[in-house]
């Protein structure tokens, strides 16, 4: 038997419509300023994510930095834990690769998008299909791993922007887009009101 330890888990093998996802908040702070905060994302995602729904285990590479080839085991809620790897990294950002037993198939970035007014934006975006026609039912049917997933990433983006701003007052709306694709046609349908998600502007 081969040894799917560690496999890439690509898109083209998941089941199901294949689904892309924005979340952004406007951090009312420089770029410059954001870029800390930034680096404290990259080097323990785990410290912005909400507790009760995922944590974040780095199961190799160094913990001072973060580098290509790096993995994490994320802990869902449920039977849903699923290893990642990291494909890329910049000053600014970094892109996870499913692994072979997470839930999803497909990939994720992380990153500091810098305004026209000088100022950061942090956005989490995906692009994603079901593992199996299992985990389908569950997310693309029932939608129950929708809403988990998506208050998950809006918790991590009011994170980032507390911890970049300082002030939870005043802290923007997390703007959150979500597109499925359609199995004939291959266009991409806006389905963000279908769970209760502002559109991305």
């Amino acid at each position: 038997m081969v040894d799917q330890t560690g496999k890439v888990q690509s898109i083209g093998e998941g089941a199901g419509p294949r689904y892309h996802r924005v979340y952004a908040i406007d951090l009312a702070v420089s770029f410059d300023s954001a870029q800390q905060t930034m680096h404290e994302v990259m080097l323990d995602p785990n410290a912005f994510s909400p507790k009760l729904i995922a944590t974040f285990e780095k199961t190799k590479g160094a913990a001072d930095r973060l580098q290509v080839g790096d993995e994490f085991m994320v802990h869902i809620s449920g039977p849903w834990d699923g290893p990642v790897r990291v494909s890329q990294v910049s000053e600014a950002s970094f892109t996870l690769l499913t692994l072979n037993g997470h839930i999803e198939a497909g990939q994720i970035q992380f990153r500091l998008v810098k305004q026209d007014d000088g100022n950061a934006r942090f956005e989490i975006e995906s692009v994603t299909r079901s593992r199996d026609q299992i985990v389908n039912f569950v997310y693309d049917k029932l939608r129950l791993a929708q809403f988990a997933q998506t208050e998950m990433w809006e918790l991590f983006c009011k994170t980032v922007a507390e911890r970049a701003m300082g002030d939870k007052a005043q802290l923007p709306p997390v703007q959150i887009k979500t597109e499925r694709q359609d199995p004939g046609t291959l266009k991409w349908i806006d389905v963000s009101d279908q769970i209760g998600a502002q559109g991305l502007s």
